[in-house]
């Protein structure tokens, strides 16, 4: 099984159509689909990640939804001192486009939150549309990084993936 998250869901679906034996599951969080990162929330979250220490609780505000903030101001911290390197950055340039309906030989659960700001529901519920068999789950009152909101609730869409066969 191989579980990724945002960007991350652009490896595992590629990993799924390159080596699909060594990807017999996919769980793909918050997924964008190869070729297409939305470009309306690459626009709105550019100007901000200009200054990621001044604009830190606005960026915050796009990965996760006011009550969870307001309850957890530590992650809020997270987007001052996250930086990457000049070769994380690189290898976070736009993916080749492939076909996400090559991955029929594999079981593909996708999953995000429902108050995801950065990757809406409308954009990930399509991909599972390509995806023969795909399953999906919807989580309700999560946004963006929902498996630190709601591990416990993560933790069940996956396990559930796993019974799959």
């Amino acid at each position: 099984m191989t579980y990724r998250t945002s960007l991350g869901s652009l490896i595992a679906q590629s990993l799924g159509i390159h080596h699909p034996e060594c990807a017999d599951r996919l769980v793909l969080a918050a997924a964008i689909r190869l070729g297409d990162i939305a470009p309306e929330t690459a626009r709105r979250f550019k100007g901000p990640r200009a200054d990621r220490v001044k604009n830190a609780e606005q960026i915050a505000r796009i990965f996760y939804p006011e009550p969870h903030l307001a309850a957890h101001h530590e992650a809020i911290e997270l987007f001052e001192i996250q930086r990457r390197t000049p070769g994380q950055q690189q290898r976070r340039g736009p993916a080749r486009a492939d076909a996400t309906s090559r991955l029929s030989r594999i079981t593909a659960l996708l999953r995000a939150g429902r108050e995801d700001r950065l990757v809406p529901c409308a954009h990930w519920l399509s991909i599972a549309e390509e995806i023969p068999g795909a399953q999906t789950s919807i989580l309700e009152g999560v946004g963006h990084v929902n498996a630190i909101q709601a591990p416990a609730k993560v933790a069940q869409v996956i396990f559930g993936c796993l019974r799959v066969a």
